[in-house]
């Protein structure tokens, strides 16, 4: 009986994903960018800051809304927008300027932003972003969807440099901090 109930369910996995651990995660998942590449530090975001032997200039740093935290000596840095190793750098050419002679820098972000869900959903909001959370996740924490909720695309509006990235997306993409989705209401 175990054995029919297992073939079944995994019948009802789409082609092209993976069952386990990494359930209806898309297969070709290798061929995506590491995270910490993708991703840009952006308001809201808590960030980590250790400087090698200075133990006073170390410590967790909050971005605000204009995008930079203040650093003790060097003052504001401006590091949304950028990636970690973008801001690590930002940061040490910031201590270097008359402060620090060879300042070695480790960022790592311990909290960040939240996402926003919206559209046919139980309850729309913004909710915590957490690591590997894809859109199904994210519906599944907003109440899941209506029952006019187109459930096969999704838009997701990703905060970038400048302008804002519309992207039109399946339920198993990933979610990254910041993003926006919306829900569309489904065409009968």
């Amino acid at each position: 009986m175990l054995a029919i109930l297992l073939v079944a369910v995994l019948s009802t996995v789409p082609a092209g994903c993976t069952g386990g651990s990494d359930f209806l995660v898309p297969s070709n998942s290798a061929n995506q960018p590491d995270f910490e590449s993708v991703y840009r530090i952006g308001p809201g975001d808590t960030v980590r800051i250790t400087v090698f032997g200075e133990e006073d200039l170390s410590g967790e740093y909050k971005v605000d809304g204009n995008q930079t935290i203040t650093l003790p000596l060097a003052g504001e840095v401006r590091i949304g927008g950028l990636t970690l190793r973008m801001a690590e750098e930002k940061a040490v050419e910031a201590l270097q300027d008359g402060f620090l002679v060879d300042p070695r820098v480790s960022m790592d972000v311990i909290s960040y932003r939240p996402f926003y869900i919206l559209g046919e959903v139980g309850a729309p909001g913004s909710y915590p972003w957490l690591e590997g959370m894809s859109i199904l996740n994210a519906v599944a924490i907003a109440g899941g969807f209506t029952y006019r909720a187109e459930n096969g695309q999704v838009e997701i509006l990703r905060p970038q440099q400048g302008s804002p990235e519309v992207i039109v997306s399946e339920v198993h993409a990933n979610v990254l901090p910041g993003d926006i989705i919306y829900i569309r209401e489904r065409i009968f």
